[in-house]
Formats: C-alpha cells, sequence, structure tokens
C-alpha cells in the first residue's frame, strides 16, 4: 500500500505547478522556513555542482565516509528505475513511507504556495535527512546551482565538477555563464574543491570574493600513474602550497570513471578527516558504488552498457573510453536524448567509434522527435540509422541480432537508461541467455 501511496503523492505533485523547472529561491525557501526543524540537517554538508560527474563524485564520497563509518546521507537526481533511490542513508535506498510522511509535511507547510516537482521533493529529501541528522549529509544540485533547490542549504564544502554547455536556456550560451551559476553554492570562506582541470574564470574570481579555500585539480590534488606503480592520490589540508598527502590507490584499470572526479571525492574525504591513516592502504572509492547508467557494463559476450551521458563533454570521455576499450566486433549504439540537448555536438563526439546506428522515441514531454535524432545521425555520421518506436523496441530487436564479440552502447539521457534496463535485466529476453 504504501508504494501506491507513493505513486499517487507523485502524480499530484507533478500536477501541482503547470512549469517543470522554474528557477528561483524565494518561494522554496518561505515553505523550508515552515518546515524545517531548529538547527541544521546534518553535522557536515557537502553540495555538489557542475555539468558532468556530480553523483560520481559524490557516491565516492559516501563510500569513503561510510568506510569510516559515519552516518551519511545523499541525495541526488534523477533517478533512472524507482524514484526513492534519489536518496540514500548509509548507503541504502530510500523507504517509500519515508517519502510519503515528508509529502504530507511538506503539503502542509506549503499551505498553497506553488511549488514544481523538483522544489517539492527537494523540501522532502531534506526534511527526511534532518529527521535523522546524519554525521554528513551530501546533496547533488539538480540544475546550476545559484537558483536550484538544493542551494537553500549552506554546506560546509562545496564541489565543482567539470563544467561544460547544457540546459543553455536556464544557465547561460558560454562555460563563464555557466560557471557563475554553478559557483552560486559557495558560502564566505568554505572549502572549494574543483575537479574541472579548466575551470571558468567565473567560479574562480567568485570563490575570490567570498574567500573560499580553493583546491584546485592538479595544483592541490591529483591522481598519479606511473607504470609498474600503483596509482598514488596526492592531496592537501592547505590549498596554494599547504603540506602535501599521499594515498596509494588500487589498479585503476577497472575504473570507469574519470580520475579527476576520483580524486575530487578523495580531497573532500581528506578535509572531512576521513581518509585512513595508513597511507600504505590501497584505497578503490569506486568500488561498489549505488550508481547506475554510468558505463554500467550489463554483460560481457556480447558486452553491453549502458551511460546516462547527454552532453557533448560526456560524449567524448565516452568516445574516450570506448577507444581504450575496444572489441573485436562492431559497436552498435541505441540513441536517444531530450530536443533541449545539443544532438548534432554528442553524435559529432561519437560517430567515429560507433559501427550502426539505432534511434528511438522517448515517452516524455521533452523527448527529441524521432525524425531530429535520424537527421543529427545522418547529418553527423554519414551513416542512415535504424528507427524505433522506442527504446523498448529498439532492445528487443537488437539483442538477437548481436554477436559474440559485437559491444551495444545505450546512451543519450537518463530516460533512455531508464527505458532500457527493465528489458536487459528481464529473464528470456537477453540474447546471450
Amino acid at each position: 500500500m504504501t508504494n501506491k501511496q507513493l505513486e499517487d503523492w507523485l502524480a499530484r505533485i507533478s500536477a501541482m505547478h503547470p512549469s517543470e523547472i522554474e528557477l528561483g529561491l524565494e518561494r522554496i525557501s518561505e515553505v523550508w522556513a515552515q518546515l524545517k526543524p531548529e538547527g541544521a540537517i546534518a553535522r557536515r554538508v557537502v553540495t555538489y555542482a557542475g555539468t558532468n560527474g556530480k553523483g560520481s563524485t559524490l557516491a565516492m564520497t559516501e563510500r569513503l565516509l561510510r568506510d569510516a563509518g559515519l552516518h551519511v546521507c545523499a541525495y541526488t537526481s534523477p533517478h533512472i528505475l524507482r524514484f526513492t533511490e534519489r536518496l540514500r542513508v548509509d548507503g541504502l535506498e530510500s523507504e517509500a513511507q519515508a517519502w510519503v510522511h515528508a509529502f504530507e509535511r511538506v503539503e502542509t507547510a506549503r499551505a498553497g504556495t506553488p511549488l514544481t516537482y523538483f522544489e517539492f521533493t527537494t523540501l522532502a529529501a531534506l526534511d527526511i535527512i534532518a529527521s535523522l541528522q546524519p554525521d554528513v549529509a551530501l546533496l547533488e544540485v539538480g540544475l546550476g546551482g545559484r537558483l536550484d533547490a538544493v542551494n537553500i542549504i549552506d554546506p560546509d564544502v562545496a564541489v565543482i565538477t567539470p563544467i561544460d554547455l547544457d540546459h543553455a536556456d536556464w544557465l547561460g550560451e558560454d562555460r563563464e555563464a555557466i560557471g557563475r551559476e554553478k559557483a552560486g553554492i559557495l558560502r564566505p570562506g568554505i572549502p572549494l574543491v574543483l575537479s574541472d582541470p579548466q575551470p571558468p574564470e567565473s567560479v574562480l574570481e567568485t570563490a575570490r570574493q567570498l574567500q573560499c579555500q580553493v583546491y584546485a585539480l592538479g595544483r592541490d590534488h591529483r591522481i598519479l600513474m606511473e607504470a609498474g606503480k600503483p596509482p598514488v592520490w596526492t592531496g592537501s589540508l592547505e590549498p596554494a602550497g599547504g603540506p602535501v598527502l599521499h594515498r596509494t590507490l588500487d589498479d585503476m584499470s577497472t575504473c570507469v570513471l574519470p580520475a579527476e572526479n576520483v580524486s575530487a571525492a578523495m580531497q573532500v574525504g581528506a578535509l572531512l578527516g576521513v581518509l585512513p591513516e595508513d597511507e600504505g592502504k590501497s584505497l578503490a572509492p569506486w568500488h561498489h558504488l549505488p550508481l547506475r547508467g554510468r558505463l554500467e557494463r550489463l554483460s560481457a559476450a556480447p558486452e553491453i552498457l549502458v551511460d546516462v551521458g547527454h552532453n557533448p563533454h560526456a560524449a567524448r570521455y565516452l568516445h574516450r573510453w570506448l577507444c581504450e576499450h575496444p572489441v573485436q566486433g562492431r559497436t552498435h549504439a541505441i540513441f536517444s536524448a531530450l530536443e533541449d540537448k545539443d544532438i548534432e555536438s554528442v553524435v559529432d563526439a561519437m560517430r567515429s567509434v560507433i559501427d550502426v546506428w539505432h534511434v528511438a522515441s522517448l515517452d516524455v514531454p521533452r523527448a527529441a522527435a524521432i525524425d531530429r535524432l535520424e537527421g543529427a545521425v545522418s547529418s553527423r555520421s554519414g551513416q542512415t540509422p535504424r528507427r524505433h518506436e522506442t527504446v523498448r523496441q529498439a532492445v528487443c530487436q537488437l539483442l538477437p541480432q548481436l554477436d559474440k564479440t559485437d559491444r551495444l552502447l545505450i546512451f543519450g539521457s537518463f530516460y533512455t537508461v531508464s527505458e532500457a534496463l527493465p528489458v536487459l535485466q528481464k529473464p528470456g529476453l537477453a540474447a546471450w541467455e
């Protein structure tokens, strides 16, 4: 019954506000003032903003904190299969009953104040976290930073991951404008951990104005890799020339996440004082993460990968990883995306590693038309893609045709992955069974 109650609440919340996105903190701050408990939601808060890598960097930080025995809550979005994925408590997916209770509290507190879906659900997540009073709360920004609902909470540490062009209608047309919005999560004097090798000047300028302690990738933290030796993370507790920390890492050959994200998570762990004192103990924060859809491998022969990457920066990383991990057979791609994405640039980045393209429609309001998907693939890759009505149909039709040496990549959106996973995990539909 509780799951049905949760579904009913989510349907109700979706219908409450005419806009899917409405940036601004005035309305949500008013409701939070009515809802919030006395004091902070956690002993310490870390907020993550950026275009790519927020979720993975957060998850690796979560791993380090949990390994140190801390009580940790992690709020991320969007979900892939179940709404309850959005909040983890000590590594475990949250319970539907907790959400139902929190939704009831938010509904009472808002007293008719209009809230978007993300604002309503974020308030509920923060209410749950506050009731648990964890040692650390890890919060992932939904869109931008300055005006995002998560930004009603003051962080003790801020993390800004690589910034690229995405959500231009909301955040701006260039990296400087987008960086300015992301830097809106900063507060005076707090540490800022950067995993962007070339952060926009707008981020650095905001940090200077607020006198934040900036831990820059390459200068203050990085991962050193030498042939025949285990990788070593180096970091610091004092930026720009402070004493250097060293920690040995496990073999990273199986790590599908960017090294800069691993380094940033380690730096946050150092600032929170949770890295083991034994410098010789090997660490692997990328192991056993509660994280789906990031170069997630579902089968070996044929190799089946799903990835939520949906912008040019993510596509370039995906391209590089595929080049570094070739297969003997052909690489097939099932691709679908949202209308507001730079679809053409994503195809540009991926065209040299895809042998056969398939495009499909998504069953969501912001989905790109299949004609646009087909046109982008045709014009940018020189191939005529195969069309499918749905991602599910594409998966079901393609699986029996795959050779054991082939690779199937399903990518382009969280929605693309969420439509594919139930099919791929259903017994009897897999070509390799």
